[in-house]
């Protein structure tokens, strides 16, 4: 396994470990700062437009300077996304945030670090690990989202509004310094019903 393919799958590991706390927790989160139903329902739409846009957008950078420079530019929106989530408590900027961060809000992650690390992962190997290697992965993927998911439910997990938000936004720089390919984790709810969220 080369060096590019071991730091990708670091940063797949630490990325979609954060992306399952996220989907649970970041609805209720603006659902707490003031959104209702509809206008959670919208967040979450706009979000995973983003994704599509910048999924589409990330071709031409792409094809001028390489995956590599590519991805180190996507780790640098998340950074950016991560102090705008430290900042604010403003319902849009934190979807903007999410939004710029390619925050993954479904069962599984989408968007462009998930087209760049598979052509990077598919040209690192050769022909006959090629499919062993894109198992590895995306089971990598899951179950790393399916971990934090659980994390969610523990208890202690969510011991206060502030102390959540700022684990929110550290929790995927040290992704960032591992490899140049990670993703937003959640903010969280300040307020956690009993049973929901381990207080």
């Amino acid at each position: 396994m080369t060096r590019d393919v071991a730091a990708i799958l670091a940063a797949k590991t630490v990325r979609t470990f954060s992306y399952g706390f996220l989907g649970i927790v970041l609805p209720l989160h603006l659902s707490d700062l003031g959104l209702g139903p509809a206008g959670v329902g919208g967040a979450v739409t706009l979000m995973l437009l983003g994704s599509a846009v910048l999924t589409w957008a990330v071709r031409r950078p792409a094809e001028r300077y390489g995956a590599r420079a590519t991805l180190v530019g996507l780790a640098g929106l998340s950074v950016i996304a991560a102090l705008l989530l430290l900042a604010t408590r403003e319902p849009w900027l934190v979807v903007l945030a999410a939004m710029l961060g390619n925050v993954a809000v479904g069962t599984g992650e989408t968007g462009p670090f998930l087209t760049m690390e598979q052509v990077v992962v598919a040209r690192a190997v050769s022909a006959e690990r090629r499919t062993w290697i894109l198992s590895l992965y995306n089971l990598i993927g899951y179950a790393s989202a399916a971990l934090d998911r659980v994390r969610v439910r523990s208890p202690g997990s969510a011991p206060g509004r502030d102390r959540r938000r700022v684990a929110g936004a550290l929790h995927r720089v040290p992704g960032d310094r591992r490899a140049p390919g990670t993703g937003l984790p959640p903010v969280a709810r300040g307020r956690c019903r009993a049973g929901s969220i381990g207080a």
